[in-house]
C-alpha cells in the first residue's frame, strides 16, 4: 500500500506524538476515562525508548527517556481514578533518585 505524500508525516514518530497529544489536549484530564489514552501513549513511548537503546541510538534514548518522564509528571499533576496505579508504576519505571523525589511532591500535593 503506497501512502500518499500528504499523510506520510502522520505515519513517522513524531507525527504519532502529535495525535497523542492533540487527543490529550481533548480527554487528558478527564477523571474517569483519560487513563486508557495516558497508557496507550506511555506504552508507545517506553517501547520506542527500547528500541532506541537497542539500537544504540543513545540521543534519541535520551530524548525519549525524557519524554516518557515528562509524560508521567503531567500525569501526575492532576486527579484521576488510576492516580495511585500510576504512580506505582512511575517509581518502577524511574531510575534517577531526584527526579522521584521532585514527582513525589507532585504526587502528595495532588492527593
Amino acid at each position: 500500500m503506497v501512502i500518499e505524500e500528504k499523510y506520510a508525516e502522520y505515519f513517522t514518530i513524531e507525527g504519532i506524538r502529535k495525535k497523542f497529544e492533540n487527543i490529550l489536549d481533548m480527554w487528558g484530564i478527564d477523571f474517569n476515562l483519560s487513563q486508557k489514552i495516558w497508557d496507550i501513549y506511555l506504552d508507545f513511548e517506553k517501547e520506542n525508548f527500547n528500541y532506541f537503546t537497542n539500537s544504540g541510538n543513545e540521543e534519541e534514548a535520551f530524548k525519549t527517556e525524557n519524554l516518557i518522564r515528562s509524560i508521567f509528571r503531567r500525569r501526575l499533576s492532576f486527579p484521576h481514578i488510576d492516580l495511585d496505579i500510576v504512580w506505582k508504576d512511575y517509581k518502577n519505571w524511574e531510575k534517577n533518585e531526584e527526579n522521584l523525589e521532585k514527582n513525589e511532591q507532585k504526587y502528595n500535593e495532588v492527593i
